[in-house]
């Protein structure tokens, strides 16, 4: 649960002589987005300036000013300096946050917050005056009605959706949404800026994506690099990269003011990239997908469903003392990019466990036809397959001797 600090100033704007501090927050003229501080872990040091729905509860965020530089306290001011809004704290003297605009005025800019979420830091105190900078240029993790997302933008750059850290967490994360650098005519979901692992497909110029009533019309425009989309009704809907990994269509629920998600892809959590983290295993038949190899635990967030920090070992290796050993997990879909391929031509399982042995970086190993894959450091996407699926191998995880003995759960243990 959010902690949110307001006191709402009635008003939609920050002038040079009306900044926001303290509890006080911006609301849109139709009352329909707010603007104000944070904390996303009450009682721990971190605060962030946000955008969210007005009227919805629990409070929503849509857009995060500061997501890398947090403030350690709650005294700040956000404000106009330099023809700039900035986001300074006072008792440091430093600044976390700015549009970093170069502009030559400095008297008449203000920044405005509109009623379909975008903040707008305009070049005079009118709606005709020149946009010098927008908050829907530079999204975070939700892709409202109406925003562009640019492509090929000289001055921007390629826009993308980025996912939080953490479920508690607004700092970027592992997963992003952007525009297909090869194609430009598609979507795609990114992990950590290099593994693309699904694609919403190539279309021309215009298309629909229509589920039951709702209806969503996304637009390609090749003349000015981008893409956007528009709703029947813009304040009910929004498209987010989730901190899962999966790009989700939520919809308001308006009689109990709750969002549902209605469509995610890809529809499989194990589809996605590294959704379990590093030797954690996905399972698409189990009531929570991820869990840990034998003798890990999460990173963090234990007993939450949080694996986005992936497992890390109970007991440590002892390697040079000789006492490690072997647990097969069978049937499992392998984890990708093993750090050592080795051919063999002997006993594969037998010379394949001596050389991880001999090796005190090596943490698992897997036969596969004559190759021996061995993983010296992470071990992404391992995944439990159902038992009749016959492409399943064994995965050899390493473990200290003293886990010798220790009743590791069996699958079936582990979900009931």
């Amino acid at each position: 649960m959010f902690l949110f600090f307001q006191a709402s100033s009635a008003t939609d704007t920050i002038s040079t002589d009306q900044p926001l501090s303290g509890l006080k927050t911006i609301v849109s003229s139709g009352d329909i987005f707010e603007l104000g501080l944070f904390n996303p872990t009450p009682g721990m040091f971190g605060f962030y300036i946000g955008m969210w729905y007005k009227q919805v509860s629990p409070r929503t965020i849509v857009w995060v000013a500061n997501r890398e530089s947090p403030l350690q306290r709650a005294t700040f001011f956000f404000k106009i300096l330099d023809g700039n809004l900035i986001l300074h704290d006072n008792m440091t003297s430093r600044t976390f946050w700015s549009t970093g605009v170069n502009s030559s005025r400095s008297t008449d800019v203000e920044a405005v917050l509109l009623d379909n979420g975008n903040l707008v830091l305009r070049d005079g105190p009118n709606s005709s005056a020149a946009v010098l900078w927008q908050s829907f240029d530079h999204p975070s993790d939700t892709w409202l009605p109406g925003a562009k997302i640019r492509f090929n933008n000289i001055k921007l750059g390629s826009q993308r959706l980025t996912s939080w850290k953490g479920l508690t967490d607004p700092s970027p994360g592992r997963y992003s949404l952007e525009v297909d650098p090869n194609t430009t005519h598609s979507l795609i979901t990114v992990w950590n800026g290099s593994k693309s692992y699904w694609s919403i497909g190539t279309w021309d110029d215009q298309f629909r994506v229509s589920f039951l009533a709702i209806s969503l019309s996304f637009k390609l425009n090749l003349d000015e690099s981008y893409i956007t989309y528009s709703a029947d009704n813009y304040r009910t809907y929004r498209l987010v990269m989730d901190v899962s990994g999966r790009f989700m269509l939520h919809v308001l629920l308006v009689d109990i003011q709750m969002w549902g998600v209605i469509w995610s892809q890809p529809r499989d959590t194990c589809a996605v990239y590294n959704p379990c983290g590093s030797f954690g295993i996905c399972d698409e038949q189990a009531v929570t997908p991820c869990r840990c190899v034998p003798g890990f635990k999460q990173a963090f967030g234990e007993d939450s469903n949080d694996y986005s920090g992936g497992c890390k070992r109970e007991i440590n290796l002892l390697c040079d003392k000789g006492n490690d050993e072997f647990f097969p997990i069978e049937n499992m879909k392998l984890a990708t990019d093993p750090t050592t391929t080795l051919v063999l031509t002997a006993s594969l399982v037998t010379s394949c466990a001596s050389a991880c042995l001999a090796n005190c970086s090596c943490q698992a190993y897997a036969s596969n036809g004559n190759k021996c894959l061995m993983w010296t450091r992470d071990a992404f996407n391992l995944q439990q397959l159902d038992a009749n699926n016959t492409e399943g191998h064994i995965f050899f995880l390493r473990l200290a001797a003293s886990n010798k003995g220790k009743h590791f759960p069996l699958k079936n243990e582990t979900n009931s």
